[in-house]
């Protein structure tokens, strides 16, 4: 990588605060494959990986129980499903996992930060 952001076509961007993505996905107003794509962007790194701790995800995403208003983590099959949807609609790459989220980079780049191999993948 050369260090700048570089896309095809007109070689237009947008740059998008990841802090505020890290909290749109911990958001229950967006469905679930979004939220996962939220995390993706909050946490990529120049790689374009997103890694999480065991079970992290699933408390990013957590859910509220309409009958008791408790809030849970969200289940391990439902964000397997939500990373799964998130894939299909383009948004993130095949390899992407509940323990690693892949931006392509047609998608999204970063051109600062960390810039290591993933122990994931």
């Amino acid at each position: 990588m050369n260090g700048k952001i570089q896309f095809g076509g007109d070689g237009s961007w947008v740059a998008v605060g990841q802090q505020q993505q890290m909290l749109l996905a911990q958001s229950p107003d967006f469905d679930l494959p979004t939220r996962v794509y939220f995390a993706a962007l909050g946490r990529m790194d120049r790689k374009g990986h997103a890694r999480f701790k065991r079970g992290e995800l699933m408390r990013i995403c957590s859910m509220v129980d309409r009958r008791t208003g408790e809030v849970r983590s969200a289940r391990s099959d439902s964000i397997n499903r939500a990373v799964r949807k998130a894939v299909e609609r383009g948004a993130l790459a095949d390899d992407s996992s509940n323990r690693c989220l892949v931006v392509p980079h047609i998608v999204a780049q970063a051109n600062s930060g960390p810039y290591y191999d993933c122990p994931v993948h």
